[in-house]
């Protein structure tokens, strides 16, 4: 259903949790994810929206996700199976996989095993970094792509 788009106007569950100023509604919907960039037949995004409605905060937020959604690699994935990645760097938050997690990557499935640590973004994407790094994500050259701080925090 995250992904679900009324035929007739093409707005997604993500436009009506931005109608409504739902917040919580709307991070889950991108946790399992839900196209921040949908636009609608009357040319809205879920931020505009939000925006539209007086919902300020709410369209920023999904403003900034739509940041760390970039190009291919960062995209929503089309398969309902797997969780979406991000790249919004600076919002790392270390987490523990409670089960095995299946992420979307650059056209491919990053593996997360139960217990292991991950990053997640505000609005709970995985954070993946070159080659399907997660702990922590990782530049071409093996640098970390988050703060020290939030790499070594604990959980």
């Amino acid at each position: 259903m995250s992904r679900y788009a009324k035929p007739t106007s093409g707005w997604t569950l993500l436009h009506q949790a931005g109608y409504w100023g739902n917040v919580e509604a709307a991070r889950r919907l991108v946790q399992l994810g839900a196209s921040i960039t949908a636009v609608a037949k009357d040319g809205e995004t879920p931020a505009q929206a939000a925006r539209n409605r007086g919902h300020k905060e709410l369209a920023a937020l999904l403003e900034e996700a739509a940041r760390g959604a970039k190009g291919p690699l960062w995209g929503p994935p089309t398969n309902p199976t797997l969780l979406p990645s991000s790249c919004s760097w600076s919002q790392a938050r270390a987490q523990r996989a409670a089960k095995d997690l299946q992420v979307a990557y650059g056209g491919g499935v990053v593996h997360i095993a139960k217990g292991r640590r991950y990053y997640v973004d505000a609005m709970g994407r995985v954070l993946v970094g070159w080659h399907g790094t997660y702990d922590p994500p990782t530049g071409m050259d093996g640098e970390p792509m988050i703060s020290s701080q939030a790499c070594c925090g604990s959980t």
